[in-house]
């Protein structure tokens, strides 16, 4: 009971940390799956495969059950640009072309061999909430997602359409606000669970109209990029060990709160 699929992939990334500028592999797809089998899943990767495998992302293929999509070469990867300077988080560049080569046509016929299904943003809503709705078609016996703020900007009640065709779902405070006007009005429908992380002031857990806020993991940040979904693969690892949302959560917070303290997803 631990055969993760992750739908959506890695990137390569331009960091400005306080003191450097780094290059790093990064991508939604790249720190879930990544973090999901540090915590003992067997994970399959769908998303555009690099041919050749630059160096950097060697390490995260070799990790990989498989790493199956359509094959780009490495200069049209995803890319972001992001600036960490003067306690601000600022996008400079997201080109995200590559997930657009990802097809319903190439994705399995038959997802029930899987445990669970997790569809990241995928840079556009509306192509997240399409992947969902064929996972639901093609047998996948859990389906998870997560969000971003481009797409809670610019498609919020598709995000919330995507929150209600889920089983787990994970956002951050602001996409919360975004999608559901306020964190008092945020809650799931019987059955499903919604994780709404607040970075250094931990993460809550909604069942229904139920909450339960864990405490973060107290850690020195050098490089927060993919903490949240590094606690989305970690969490979706222990859920498939038959955890409890919450404590899951809970052994999912100390691997995000270790990854941050490094550059990229080392």
């Amino acid at each position: 009971m631990n055969r993760l699929l992750v739908i959506g992939g890695a990137s390569f990334d331009t960091l400005h940390l306080e003191d450097r500028t780094v290059k790093c592999p990064g991508g939604a797809g790249m720190y879930t799956a990544m973090a999901a089998r540090r915590c003992g899943a067997q994970v399959s990767l769908f998303a555009p495969r690099p041919d050749p495998c630059p160096e950097s992302l060697k390490p995260v293929a070799s990790h990989l059950s498989e790493w199956f999509g359509p094959v780009i070469p490495p200069e049209q990867l995803p890319q972001f640009e992001i600036s960490y300077r003067g306690g601000k988080t600022d996008y400079l560049k997201v080109a995200l072309d590559a997930e657009t080569t990802l097809s319903l046509k190439m994705l399995p016929a038959d997802l029930s061999t899987y445990d669970l299904v997790h569809v990241t943003p995928l840079g556009n809503a509306t192509n997240q909430l399409s992947f969902v709705q064929a996972c639901q078609q093609r047998g996948a016996k859990l389906i998870s997602g997560g969000t971003g703020l481009f797409n809670v900007e610019q498609q919020p009640q598709v995000v919330r359409a995507v929150i209600e065709k889920t089983d787990y779902f994970f956002m951050n405070k602001l996409e919360a606000e975004g999608v559901f006007g306020s964190l008092e009005s945020v809650h799931t429908q019987p059955g499903k669970v919604l994780f709404l992380t607040h970075g250094s002031q931990g993460a809550t857990i909604i069942q229904g109209d139920t909450s339960t806020t864990i405490p973060a993991v107290p850690t020195t940040e050098l490089d927060p990029t993919g903490a949240g979904d590094s606690f989305c693969g970690a969490t979706l690892a222990y859920l498939l060990q038959k955890k409890h949302p919450v404590m899951a959560a809970r052994h999912a917070a100390p691997l995000a709160a270790e990854m941050i303290t490094q550059v990229g997803p080392s």
